[in-house]
């Protein structure tokens, strides 16, 4: 109102309703009645968002705006050109197309804080003051000390030799708060304040210490507390953040937990500093903190001020440019692009693409509905068969010692016939050659790989020294997307084809895919369940959504939330089938399905999909440019073409973030594009191609274990693997034992019917896009049993590579957080001896070796061991549990309560 207040003087309009507010109402309070309304908007969809969209801008992007002068006297206009008046005053805003490859030159700052806090309690902001702050931009580190809790006045010191801090010591909070707030504003100006866990935990706290001592953060940076809607009183922390109009807040934690691909056990800043930066940060276990401050204070500075520069590192190093990739892709806010799930970039590209291509953006679909099988039985779940995951073998496997290989003389027989179709295929996904591109070597390397499949074939059983290989299909759900043209809305029946313009056509436009369905049902007749909801509808239930801590609040069964209604349902009509069914409450059924896939609908969505595809293998393909350069490059341009690596990957990462989302994103309930059975058919199709590269592996080799998207495989050492192809203009590294599979997707998935829209009709032509990758050879491979007979483990390996490096570790406790730490500390002493011997006894001696003084200390219970402490670390594990306010008090909560003597 404050804002408008010039333009209420300029336009002459005396009189402002409490029913016009803001921009809406200065339009309102223009027009006549009839024009009163302004816009329409959608209901789900951010003012923000619908603007970058219809006008096609990004956060990423350079613009050139032109103020307009206003206009000094007040003309009689009728209302559509009061209107067109209005629209004059805003500025040109025009998309600066020439500027777009110069990466601006903003201003970070990284900050973080440490706070008093009682033994065993968590810091309380309401009570536990903050000790010191430390912050660090491109104008210098700095550390504010709190001397309230520091025992000596700490001197400006060089942290790490080469980073100059300045220190600055305050007799109290409230002035080391006051020149903190003060300081950043008017010195640092930052656009962009980056924390760590900054909205759950710094800036909360900032914010509180704040106002208890009479300053306002909000006054100083414009940062406020920002709530999503919710049907709940009380939201979620993760979901609370800190925004200003102002500055931009970058959280990296929320970087790392979406998209650095790291396991859970490692997203603490110390670990991310391990593993992203080959740093390892000072250490102080938070129960020594207060301590250290009085004791230790230079090494509780040191601690502090290490703390903001690995954040600032971390961020200007990976999350800067990756951040800046998605905002020139997707018309999203920075704040968004962020924090928001990959479902929800997907989500927002698509509606961009959607209107690009005069596509009407669907409303959010619904899963709270009743859904009927054979419209008689209630459906609780309905889902589908996934990809396939399974464990063939375990033990070790190591590329020095011998396994016993069987060999299927008609796959030898099959790989011989379809030599030609192979090179074929390898040549249509290097060079995509026309007819005339013959190899000039082909027939040599053709005779020396049959050679060798018949050597194979005559040996039939043998023991070998194998090659450890995995593998995988490239961006597999996305190709599998591509390739079958399968888009949401492209799954159509019967009924939907007779009505289309191509309908006498169908025959040629329709691809018929299978799906298997799996769905768990309530046990009971449809005239049961309706009579169960008929008694709910004279139930009072407690309304959560208008629960306070003083009364609660009743209402009756309709007046719930939709989502609500529907779990009460569902636990009412369990509890009665088990009853009834002697604890057979559900049913479930999986049943194999036929889909029609459309092959001429509307493409903007595998296009979306396409687009990013491409754009991520041009970044790939520059970051392993740029890797050669590196070893190659003279030492003034080593530093230039390091930073061009961490760039495309930061690049191609941003890219693979959402490309992988586009296959999860179709099975959210409420996503708008949601379709079921289109995730389906993709991890269908997916499974299939896996299992066609196992019979593969199991006539000719040993296949360990299947993943999702990929396999690994033993194959004998005379197997015809890599070779050298010549070709007129170029040589091409032919690598066979891949091309075999990639031969073989592409006999059985290539499909024959895709259409694409060119000019005035559609043409049909075969496609395929699915192609494996091969990693290897490997050193050696480890692959634990289960403790039960009858069970098989699934993703649990660990592989070195000849470099004694783990370079795969997958379903280990040493990944997760949380974890019993004596286990964790036995696993890494384990794990090299699976690469210490020359034949598998060796290796299990020297595993005993360790195993047996693992079991001498539990059995002794560590009554040996001369430091205690360590004892205590060795058998504790960390857990975190959030307490509701309906939870009771459980019996560790209660011995917690008597230690800390409160209770």
């Amino acid at each position: 109102m404050d804002l408008l207040s010039p333009l209420d003087k300029l336009w002459g309009i005396r009189e402002w309703t409490n029913s016009h507010s803001g921009m809406n109402g200065f339009l309102l309070a223009l027009v006549e009645d009839k024009y009163n309304l302004g816009n329409i908007s959608e209901h789900d969809i951010e003012h923000s968002t619908k603007h970058m969209i219809t006008n096609n801008m990004l956060t990423a992007r350079w613009y050139k705006i032109e103020s307009k002068q206003l206009i000094n006297n007040f003309i009689a206009l009728d209302a559509p050109e009061y209107l067109n008046l209005i629209n004059s005053f805003f500025p040109s805003i025009k998309h600066n197309a020439d500027l777009d490859t110069t990466v601006p030159n903003l201003e970070f700052l990284s900050w973080d804080i440490e706070t008093f806090k009682k033994p065993l309690l968590f810091p309380d902001a309401s009570k536990d003051p903050i000790m010191s702050i430390a912050y660090k931009c491109y104008k210098g580190l700095f550390l504010l000390v709190n001397r309230e809790f520091y025992s000596e006045n700490i001197d400006n010191f060089y942290f790490e030799k080469n980073e100059y801090c300045r220190v600055y010591n305050f007799n109290d909070e409230k002035s080391m708060l006051a020149f903190f707030l003060e300081h950043v504003r008017i010195y640092c100006k930052p656009h962009i304040i980056i924390s760590y866990n900054g909205d759950v935990f710094d800036f909360p706290y900032l914010d509180q210490r704040c106002s208890v001592n009479g300053l306002s953060l909000c006054a100083q940076w414009g940062f406020t507390e920002h709530k999503p809607y919710s049907e709940k009183p009380l939201v979620e922390k993760s979901l609370i953040h800190y925004l200003s109009p102002f500055v931009i807040h970058i959280d990296c934690l929320k970087w790392v937990k979406r998209d650095s691909y790291l396991p859970q056990g490692s997203r603490g800043l110390k670990a991310v500093s391990r593993i992203k930066l080959n740093y390892e940060c000072c250490e102080v276990a938070p129960e020594l903190m207060v301590e250290y401050c009085r004791t230790k204070p230079q090494t509780m500075a040191e601690y502090n001020a290490s703390d903001a520069v690995v954040t600032f590192a971390l961020y200007e190093k990976y999350i800067h440019n990756f951040i800046l990739a998605l905002a020139s892709i997707i018309p999203l806010n920075i704040d968004n692009i962020l924090r928001k799930g990959a479902g929800s970039l997907c989500e927002t590209l698509l509606m961009k693409m959607a209107v690009n291509s005069n596509v009407v953006i669907p409303c959010k679909t619904n899963d709270a509905d009743d859904s009927w099988y054979d419209d008689e039985y209630y459906l609780i779940n309905e889902t589908y068969v996934g990809g396939s995951v399974e464990q063939m073998r375990t033990g070790v496997f190591k590329h020095d010692i011998k396994e016993t290989f069987t060999i299927d003389p008609k796959v030898i027989d099959k790989l011989i016939d379809e030599l030609d179709l192979t090179f074929m295929t390898f040549l249509q996904e290097e060079i995509n050659p026309s007819n005339n591109i013959v190899s000039t070597n082909w027939d040599s390397i053709k005779v020396e790989i049959t050679e060798k499949l018949n050597l194979l074939k005559s040996l039939r059983q043998f023991d070998m020294e194998p090659l450890i290989y995995h593998f995988d299909v490239g961006a597999m759900y996305p190709n599998i997307i591509l390739t079958n043209r399968l888009q949401p809305y492209a799954i159509i029946d019967d009924q939907k084809c007779s009505k289309c313009v191509y309908s006498d056509e169908q025959q040629y436009c329709k691809k018929k895919m299978n799906w298997i369905r799996k769905s768990s049902m309530i046990n009971l007749e449809r005239h049961i369940v309706e009579q169960v909801e008929q008694s709910l509808k004279s139930q009072l239930f407690e309304d959560e959504t208008k629960l306070t801590k003083n009364d609660t609040n009743t209402v009756p069964y309709y007046s719930l939330p939709v989502r609500k209604r529907k779990e009460i349902k569902v636990q009412k009509l369990k509890f009665l089938s088990a009853q009834l069914n002697k604890n057979k409450s559900q049913k479930k059924y999986e049943e194999l399905l036929e889909a029609n896939v459309c092959q001429r609908s509307n493409d903007f969505y595998i296009e979306t999909v396409r687009a990013f595809r491409d754009r991520r293998m041009i970044y790939k393909k520059l970051k392993k440019e740029s890797e050669k350069k590196l070893k190659t490059c003279d030492l003034e341009e080593q530093k230039k073409y390091e930073n061009l690596v961490i760039l495309y990957e930061s690049l191609q990462l941003a890219h693979k973030c959402v490309l992988n989302s586009f296959y999860g994103y179709v099975m959210k309930r409420s996503a708008r594009w949601h379709s079921i059975e289109m995730a389906a058919l993709v991890t269908y199709v997916g499974g299939n191609i896996i299992k066609t590269a196992k019979n593969i592996c199991m006539g000719v080799g040993l296949p360990l274990e299947l993943d999702t998207d990929g396999i690994w495989t033993l194959l004998p050492k005379i197997f015809p693997t890599d070779y050298n192809v010549e070709l007129k203009e170029e040589k091409l590294k032919f690598s066979y034992v891949c091309s075999m599979f990639n031969s073989e997707t592409a006999k059985y998935f290539t499909n024959h019917n895709y259409h694409y829209f060119d000019k005035t009709k559609f043409v049909r032509t075969k496609v395929n896009s699915i192609f494996f990758e091969i990693d290897g050879p490997y050193q050696a491979m480890f692959l634990p049993a289960s403790e039960k007979a009858d069970k098989q483990l699934k993703k649990r390996y660990v592989v070195y590579d000849f470099k004694n490096k783990i370079v795969e570790l997958k379903g280990f406790e040493l990944k997760r957080r949380g974890e019993l730490e004596m286990l964790k500390i036995f696993q890494k002493s384990i794990f090299p001896m699976y690469i210490s011997g020359s034949c598998k006894e060796e290796i299990f001696s020297n595993l005993a070796k360790v195993a047996e003084n693992w079991i001498r200390f539990i059995m002794s219970k560590g009554r040996n061991s001369t430091y205690k402490k360590i004892v205590l670390d060795l058998l504790t594990e960390s857990v975190t549990v959030e307490f509701t306010p309906k939870a009771g008090k459980t019996c560790n909560s209660n011995c917690a309560l008597r230690m800390i003597g409160r209770k």
